[in-house]
């Protein structure tokens, strides 16, 4: 009787452990929602960038690849109202494979722009700013008068702009601000290719 009883109670505790095994392998791919799916991702990139202003914004499909997945291509545009914000775009196959991000496309990062043409606000000022691009020396000034932590910028597209006598279309108008400072610094880049089309001082 011994031996049975060791035999069993053997038996008892492999099938224990195949069963934690089991669940602990089964609760690293559990199945999440999309809104936790999302919420993951985005707590994910904002923990990636402390001290930052990070906004995340994702578009979320059902993974084509791996069923009971999500597919989160998710946009994180870091400190987008300073002179060199950074815009990345990644895609993650969630829970799959985990929070790995499966591809990244830099847009801009370290006063660097790597497109092309403007899509969107912060490839707008990063353009105004990037160490890549023609240098707008009235730009460079104002930041270094008021001190780079103290400048904020805001950039909009717009179609039809008119400034001191002048019409412009489909336009980026990028402006220059500071707390301290009584004016503000304007300029206007062209949508197609970035090119300066104006550059204009309002007293604020």
């Amino acid at each position: 009787m011994g031996l049975i009883a060791n035999v069993f109670m053997v038996a008892v505790i492999v099938i224990i452990v195949l069963v934690a095994i089991s669940y602990l392998h089964g609760g690293s791919h559990q199945q999440l929602t999309e809104s936790q799916a999302v919420a993951e991702v985005q707590n994910f990139i904002i923990s990636s960038f402390p001290n930052s202003a990070v906004n995340v914004t994702t578009n979320v499909t059902p993974s084509a690849s791996h069923p009971a997945n999500w597919t989160i291509q998710a946009q994180a545009i870091i400190n987008g109202t300073k002179p060199c914000p950074s815009d990345f775009v990644y895609t993650f196959e969630v829970p799959a494979f985990s929070l790995v991000n499966r591809t990244q496309n830099v847009l801009a990062s370290n006063c660097h722009v790597d497109e092309s043409t403007i899509g969107s606000a912060p490839i707008a000022i990063a353009w105004t700013y990037a160490d890549n691009e023609p240098q707008i020396p009235q730009l460079h000034a104002f930041v270094s008068s008021y001190s780079y932590p103290n400048v904020t910028v805001s950039a909009d597209r717009l179609s039809n702009y008119s400034v001191n006598g002048r019409n412009f279309t489909d336009v980026w108008l990028v402006t220059y601000s500071a707390r301290l400072s009584n004016h503000t610094v304007s300029v206007l880049l062209y949508q197609a290719n970035g090119t300066e089309a104006y550059i204009f001082n309002t007293t604020t």
